[in-house]
């Protein structure tokens, strides 16, 4: 479920009036790009431990819906001009996708109020963390950098 419509990508490529049947891209292909890009988002907030798709609090929906809309409006920009060099409205608006999807997996985009999945963040293991000591702590090494064989 895309989070935007072919409207919100309208709305954020002025430049173009409007995706059809004759534009390149087409809107069918704008709305394989915003379906995608909502796959990434949705993917990305998995892997956080939020149950998808989303649908509240309101705000941070909207917030998910101007996501997918930049995502979805730098790849029809990138396959409406593909000769453009960087550094256009595509790779402005693929960065601020880009940056919402670092939000998302770092937690700071995150309402404390969005419901958890049954799943959980994957945090590091390691044999230290799977087996602690009496005390809790990791056990020692056995072996240290300084030992000669």
């Amino acid at each position: 479920m895309a989070y935007a419509d072919l409207a919100a990508v309208i709305a954020i490529t002025p430049q173009r009036a409007a995706y059809d049947t004759t534009t390149i891209p087409t809107a069918a292909q704008v709305g394989t790009f915003l379906t995608d890009i909502a796959g990434e988002i949705d993917a990305r907030l998995e892997a956080a431990g939020i149950a998808v798709p989303v649908t509240s609090p309101a705000s941070f929906v909207a917030w998910l819906g101007r996501l997918n809309a930049y995502g979805a409006a730098s790849l029809a920009e990138e396959a409406a001009n593909p000769e453009a060099e960087g550094g256009g409205v595509a790779e402005r608006w693929w960065t601020r996708y880009t940056d919402g999807l670092k939000a998302i997996s770092d937690g700071s985009a995150l309402p404390a109020s969005l419901a958890q999945s049954g799943s959980s963040r994957v945090m590091p293991r390691s044999y230290g963390t799977d087996n602690p000591g009496s005390d809790g702590e990791p056990p020692a090494p056995v072996f240290a950098m300084s030992d000669r064989f």
